[in-house]
């Protein structure tokens, strides 16, 4: 549209002008008939704007630009309007409204939905003031309740504590944090119980509270008021004294990178490969509102094929993989023809770790993938009609 409104303005111009040339032209040239010529030169610039305007349109194109925003499309998330296409962020943000406001987002066209999506935002922004506003008067009405039976419970148990506002944590703490917690909290009585039995590769554990009793109970969680006189006993650990150091060379202690849960659902590689990025096959899914765009990075074959699922979609392309690998960078070429070729670019987000995977297009627009099952991407994948590049 905004192609054809330049060219109209130039179809105005290219009026006056001819105003202007037909006066002279008359002034000079007997017997000159100023209608038809104005007519047969009218109609010759009319061809040639509506000729300059649809040679423009086909070789650039609206749909190369977000027919509301005007930001540059993507490869993913487009959808056609009445008058143009959307981007994939106005997508996501027209088909929201025109789900709560019941229309057909492809019959509107871009003005229609600017105009649709301001009523919208005055119709969110009221709802959103009723509920700030009803928010508010209960929370006074909440705290107001709550301070007038704090108080109340405060007067009835003048010198008692509430177990409940002394948070802890056993098994973490050690025994100088929970008592300040408990002297702070009012307790006056506070002793200790302490066992020397910790072996030498328990040293970590020095010191730190794994139980705590009130009065003899240990089922602190079922209390709720206590006197501020009860005897509070804490218990942890010491080394044990006067013991050898053992020799612990011999032992195999398992390596945190040694069990990988998951990894066999999304890549065929072993646990000693797979975050090498450079061998074997892995697959990858981006979900929105609109499809699912599935990878699956195919290193035995040379390929990586894409592909949408949903709104009956059933092409997939197979693009091979030019060089690299997913640590740094595997570049993926494709090619239209002889001489139109161009690449996207797929790497991990974190060197070595497979779960997260980045696509760079060649605009340098990047999207986000993370792993999904390999058998159920390769199933899909075989339902498609392979078009390779």
């Amino acid at each position: 549209m905004a192609n054809q409104d330049k060219f109209k303005k130039i179809g105005s111009f290219l009026g006056e002008t001819l105003d202007k040339a037909t006066s002279k032209i008359s002034d000079t040239v007997e017997n000159f008939d100023k209608e038809e010529f104005k007519e047969n030169v009218s109609d010759f610039s009319k061809k040639v704007v509506d000729t300059a305007t649809q040679k423009y349109d086909k070789a650039v194109g609206d749909d190369k630009y977000c027919a509301v925003c005007g930001k540059k499309l993507g490869i993913i998330g487009k959808r056609k309007i009445a008058d143009g296409t959307l981007c994939n962020q106005c997508s996501i943000e027209f088909k929201s409204i025109s789900e709560k406001e019941h229309f057909a987002l492809s019959q509107k066209s871009s003005t229609e939905l600017i105009e649709l999506r301001e009523i919208h935002r005055k119709k969110q922004k009221k709802l959103y003031l009723l509920l700030v506003v009803a928010w508010i008067v209960m929370m006074l009405l909440l705290f107001g309740g709550l301070s007038l039976s704090s108080s109340r419970e405060k007067k009835k148990h003048k010198n008692q504590i509430d177990i409940s506002s002394i948070k802890y944590s056993l098994n973490e703490e050690t025994y100088e944090s929970i008592e300040q917690k408990f002297r702070d909290a009012g307790f006056t009585n506070i002793v200790f119980d302490v066992s020397e039995d910790l072996p030498k590769n328990k040293e970590s554990n020095v010191g730190i509270v794994d139980k705590i009793e009130i009065n003899g109970n240990s089922s602190i969680k079922s209390m709720e008021w206590v006197d501020k006189d009860a005897t509070v006993k804490i218990f942890y650990h010491l080394l044990e004294p006067e013991k050898e150091i053992i020799n612990n060379e011999n032992d195999e202690s398992p390596s945190s990178s040694s069990n990988f849960e998951g990894y066999e659902d999304y890549t065929n590689n072993d646990k000693d490969h797979y975050k090498n990025g450079d061998s074997g096959k892995y697959s990858y899914i981006r979900e929105d509102s609109l499809h699912d765009f599935y990878l699956i990075i195919d290193f035995d074959e040379g390929y990586v094929y894409y592909f949408l699922e949903g709104d009956g979609n059933t092409e997939c392309d197979k693009v091979p993989i030019t060089s690299g690998n997913l640590n740094d960078v595997v570049i993926i070429t494709f090619r239209e023809n002889e001489t139109e070729t161009w690449n996207w670019g797929l790497h991990f987000k974190w060197v070595n770790q497979p779960d997260h995977l980045v696509l760079e297009d060649d605009d340098h627009f990047e999207y986000d993938f993370y792993t999904t099952d390999l058998n159920r991407a390769l199933n899909l994948r075989d339902k498609k009609k392979i078009i390779t590049y």
